[in-house]
């Protein structure tokens, strides 16, 4: 199955840069302050061991990660409540033109890494391989014999991708 771009709003080390000062502290830098990111939380092993990482090498910078549903790390980027999230999809035009209208800034996007959805079968199944008509098959209900479970009911970046990608926007008979 192909991956998915995990997309982040800008660069870390630029965001740290414009970490809010709280009162008469030292200026923020990117070594130096505190972010509140809103993270996927299908990435939370991943992205739990890279602020680890970074943290370790600057100790004076602070990340504090608030895992949600993809949906939810939108929303929080729109109220202004984040100043970064790490989800799988870009911005629509729309969504774009929302953040440069409401806070005059352009989001910036990149790569970090890619994603990739494993089909686990059990070792008792004959066949083991699926090609992308089964797949859509198992997700839409058409297949009664296999049962495919999610790692959420609905806005998580999987079943988004699920429904967006597989599916081709048909709902979901098994979310």
């Amino acid at each position: 199955m192909n991956g998915k771009g995990i997309l982040i709003g800008s660069v870390l080390l630029g965001l740290l840069a414009g970490c809010s000062s709280q009162g008469k502290k030292p200026q923020e830098t990117p070594t130096n302050g505190t972010i509140n990111i809103s993270v996927d939380e299908s990435f939370r092993p991943v992205i739990d061991s890279q602020i680890k990482v970074f943290e370790s090498s600057f100790p004076d910078v602070h990340i504090v990660p608030h895992y949600k549903p993809e949906a939810e790390c939108f929303r929080d980027l729109s109220t202004d409540s984040t100043r970064m999230v790490i989800v799988t999809r870009s911005l629509s035009r729309e969504e774009e033109k929302f953040y440069v209208d409401s806070f005059h800034l352009t989001p910036t996007e990149g790569p970090l890494a890619y994603d990739a959805i494993a089909v686990l079968v059990h070792p008792g199944v004959k066949d083991s391989v699926f090609d992308m008509i089964e797949i859509k098959d198992m997700l839409s209900g058409k297949d009664t014999q296999h049962q495919p479970v999610m790692d959420g009911l609905s806005a998580t970046s999987t079943v988004r991708y699920a429904i967006d990608s597989v599916l081709r926007g048909q709902p979901s008979a098994r979310t």
